[in-house]
């Protein structure tokens, strides 16, 4: 009786456990790689890691902190150009 009991609970945990190794879904399979892809579109360099190995921010040279000054500084948005309506054309909508 116990091994016959034994039996069917091995059988009854294997049938179990064998339900939860399932193939991944393609939602799963492709999980994070939309981040990824975004990540490297939006990395303006992507050997700077490389580049600048062995250069820490607090030993940079003024010079260079400077010119890194200066580019954000040019960059940026100025207010008014905020400030200005956005005007999207959209031409004819009526489909004809």
């Amino acid at each position: 009786m116990t091994r016959i009991f034994t039996l069917l609970m091995v059988a009854t945990l294997s049938t179990g456990l064998s339900a939860c190794a399932n193939e991944p879904t393609a939602t799963e399979s492709d999980f994070g790689n939309s981040v990824r892809s975004m990540v490297i579109g939006q990395t303006v360099n992507p050997n700077a890691a490389e580049e600048n190995r062995g250069k820490h921010a607090d030993q940079g040279d003024g010079q260079r902190g400077e010119a890194v000054m200066e580019a954000y500084r040019e960059d940026v948005t100025s207010s008014e150009e905020a400030s200005r309506d956005l005007v999207i054309d959209l031409g004819n909508l009526s489909g004809s």
